[in-house]
C-alpha cells in the first residue's frame, strides 16, 4: 500500500538537503496531497507479466515494473557471474545511486522507487535524483514525433564530439529551460573552446617547443603571481571535484573556464614571448608554471570533454592513455620531459 509509506518519504525527503529544490519541492507537494494507494496491475495483453498463477490476463504497471528494472536488473545481471551477490554492492552498505532524468519523471523516482525499496528493505533509496529542467532546440520543445530533433549520429559526422559535449554541458538546464542551437554550438566551440583553451595551450606549447628545445623547463624560483596561479589549479580542483559530486555540472564547467581566463591573463601579463630574449630564468619559470597548469586543466576538463584530455596529455609527452583520477600537484610533469606537436587542440568552425 503506497500510502503506508507517507511518513516514511515524508522524513527521507526532508533529511536530502542535496536534492535540488525543484526535485524536493515537487515531491514534498506530492505528499501534501496524500498517498493513495494505487494497483500495480493493468487488464492488458502486452507488457510484463504477472508471476502468479491465476493472473495470466493482468500485466504490471509499467512505471511499477520500470523502476523496479533497476534492481531486477543487477540481479539478473550478477546471476550470470560467479558473484551472485555483487548486487548487493549497488544497493546497500555505503553505495550511493544517482537517477538522471527529466523533470516530467521526478515522482516516479522519489516516490514509487523508495516506496518499492522501503517495502522490500534493507536496500539503498536514492542518493540523489538530479532531474534537469527541459533543454529546447531553437526557442521549440524537442519532438521526436514532429522530427523537430538534432541526432547525435548526424550531428557528430559533421562536429568534433568535444564541440557538441562542451556546448551542452555549458547549457545543461539544471535549473531551469535553456535553448540549444547549431548558432550557439559554434559560438561556443570558436570563442570558448579555440580562443580561451585552445589558444592558451597553443601558444604556450609553441613557446616551448621554439625556445626549450619541446623539454620542460625547469623553474628556479617562482615569484607571487606564479604562485597565484598554482594555487588556483588546486582551488579549482576541489571547488569542481564538490561541483561535480552534487551534480552542478554547469557550474563546475564555468570554474574550470574561469581558471582559463586567470591563467590567460598571467600570460599576458609575463609576456613570455618577450622574457626567453631578454630572462631566460624567468621564462622558465612562466612556462614551467604554465605547462603544469595546463597538465591540471587536462585532468579538469576531462569529465567534459575527454577527447581533447587525451590529446593534450600525449602533447604533455605522456605515453600512456589518461587515467580518470582526480588528483594533480604542480610536479607531475616531470622536468625536461619531452612534448609533442601534434596540432591544435581544437579547430574553428567556419561558416558559410
Amino acid at each position: 500500500k503506497l500510502s503506508h509509506f507517507q511518513n516514511d518519504l515524508k522524513q527521507w525527503l526532508n533529511s536530502k538537503n542535496n536534492f535540488k529544490s525543484n526535485v524536493k519541492n515537487t515531491s514534498l507537494g506530492f505528499l501534501t496531497e496524500g498517498l493513495i494507494d494505487r494497483p500495480i496491475t493493468r487488464d492488458i495483453d502486452w507488457g510484463v507479466k504477472v508471476p502468479v498463477k491465476g493472473w495470466e490476463t493482468k500485466r504490471i504497471y509499467v512505471w511499477f515494473e520500470a523502476v523496479l528494472g533497476y534492481l531486477s536488473a543487477s540481479i539478473e545481471f550478477f546471476s550470470t557471474t560467479d558473484d551472485k551477490d555483487g548486487w548487493k554492492n549497488f544497493w546497500q552498505n555505503s553505495s550511493e545511486a544517482y537517477y538522471f532524468m527529466g523533470k516530467d519523471n521526478i515522482i516516479f523516482h522519489s516516490i514509487i522507487l523508495p516506496s518499492i525499496l522501503l517495502g522490500k528493505g534493507e536496500l539503498n533509496l536514492p542518493h540523489n535524483i538530479p532531474a534537469n529542467e527541459y533543454l529546447n532546440l531553437e526557442g521549440l520543445k524537442l519532438s521526436s514525433s514532429r522530427n523537430w530533433a538534432l541526432w547525435v549520429n548526424e550531428l557528430s559526422d559533421i562536429y568534433e564530439p568535444d564541440s557538441i559535449r562542451y556546448s551542452l554541458a555549458s547549457n545543461f538546464p539544471e535549473t531551469s529551460d535553456t535553448d540549444f542551437s547549431l548558432d550557439e554550438l559554434i559560438r561556443s566551440n570558436n570563442q570558448e573552446l579555440v580562443a580561451t583553451y585552445g589558444n592558451l595551450v597553443n601558444r604556450i606549447v609553441n613557446i616551448c617547443i621554439k625556445n626549450f628545445d619541446s623539454k620542460i623547463p625547469k623553474a628556479i624560483q617562482i615569484d607571487d603571481d606564479s604562485q597565484k596561479i598554482i594555487d588556483m589549479c588546486h582551488d579549482t580542483l576541489r571547488v569542481v571535484k564538490d561541483e561535480i559530486s552534487n551534480v552542478r555540472l554547469r557550474r563546475g564547467l564555468s570554474e574550470i573556464m574561469k581558471l582559463c581566463g586567470n591563467i590567460n591573463k598571467y600570460i599576458d601579463l609575463k609576456e613570455p614571448w618577450k622574457l626567453v630574449k631578454s630572462d631566460e630564468e624567468k621564462a622558465s619559470e612562466v612556462i614551467w608554471v604554465c605547462m603544469t597548469s595546463i597538465n591540471c586543466l587536462k585532468i579538469l576538463f576531462n569529465p567534459y570533454i575527454p577527447f581533447s584530455s587525451e590529446k593534450l596529455n600525449k602533447i604533455l609527452g605522456f605515453s600512456n592513455d589518461l587515467i580518470s583520477k582526480w588528483e594533480w600537484t604542480e610536479y607531475d610533469l616531470p622536468i625536461n620531459q619531452e612534448i609533442n606537436s601534434l596540432g591544435p587542440l581544437f579547430k574553428k568552425i567556419e561558416v558559410a
